[in-house]
């Protein structure tokens, strides 16, 4: 039989001797998986959290704390190698627009200490009332070449922050397009926004301490254009073929243990926010198909 010709049902077989579990997981009626008698499905357990882990500037993929640490590297929780590149060093700090730190690339990230920072202006719409400064003020400058949409993450270290984007020629001139803070009671704090950028337009970001009094502490910022997320496409290859099987197969072990560049969340083909068992059958009737 022809590649092209195996029927659904053999690639589900295919797929259920594979997975975890190995082969005494049985296709079963209406292409249901169901287990001989005695046997359990493995259940979903609490796993560590996974982070971006970096050595240098290499990303070594989805790793827990511990087996960062084991390596002597930096964690980033929540990110992976994908949407993250490894901290560049920024110098002095840029506290004010005319010093604003040139982001020439995306993905870029930065992790920089403001606690020395000075105050500046403009406070930003959403700060505490009657204040005419922000508070431990630095800011990053980007022009995109093309039109994309832009996700930008600020992480505040043991400190209330805020984030003002501003889009235009010069800071003098630009007009505030988001203001971010999220207010927490206390601890770390993360602001994340989305938006459409402009080809040529120049976006400003200003980052400090909400309110009056200064402060200001450790802070990761990362702006990053994501690659839409494809169902199903493993190898990032822009389908869905057979040469993904493998690959996603391998994702149901967890994203702890995937190490490939391409998204692990490609596996959610049922689109719930996990990769389980119940992804097989989407993930077999996407085969054949390209991503939008």
């Amino acid at each position: 039989m022809a590649a092209g010709t195996v029927s659904r049902a053999a690639v589900i077989y295919l797929l259920s001797v594979l997975a975890p579990g190995g082969p005494g997981l049985m296709a079963g009626r209406g292409n249901e998986l169901v287990l001989p008698d005695g046997a359990g499905l493995p259940r979903e357990s609490a796993r560590a959290a996974t982070g971006a882990c970096c050595i240098g500037n290499e990303c070594l993929g989805p790793r827990t704390e511990e087996d960062c640490g084991v390596l002597m590297g930096y964690w980033y929780e929540g990110f992976d190698c994908t949407t993250f590149v490894c901290l560049v060093e920024t110098g002095s700090l840029p506290e004010d627009h005319s010093r604003a730190y040139p982001i020439p690339s995306l993905p870029f990230s930065a992790a920089i200490y403001t606690r020395w920072a000075l105050p500046g202006a403009p406070p930003g719409t959403c700060n505490k009332a009657g204040v005419t400064q922000m508070q431990n003020d630095v800011w990053f400058v980007y022009t995109p070449p093309q039109a994309c949409s832009v996700e930008l993450t600020v992480a505040y270290g043991l400190y209330n922050g805020l984030t003002v984007v501003r889009a235009g020629p010069t800071c003098a001139t630009s007009i505030e397009i988001f203001c971010l803070n999220a207010d927490p009671p206390d601890g770390e704090d993360r602001d994340t926004v989305s938006f459409p950028a402009a080809a040529g337009t120049t976006y400003w970001f200003q980052i400090g301490k909400w309110g009056a009094n200064s402060g200001g502490g450790m802070t990761l910022f990362l702006l990053q254009a994501p690659t839409p997320r494809c169902p199903g496409d493993m190898n990032c290859d822009g389908r869905i073929t057979f040469t993904d099987i493998d690959l996603f197969v391998e994702s149901l072990g967890g994203e702890s243990a995937w190490v490939h560049s391409c998204r692990w969340l490609n596996a959610d083909c049922n689109r719930d926010g996990r990769v389980t068992f119940a992804d097989i059958d989407p993930f077999v009737a996407l085969i054949g198909t390209t991503c939008p």
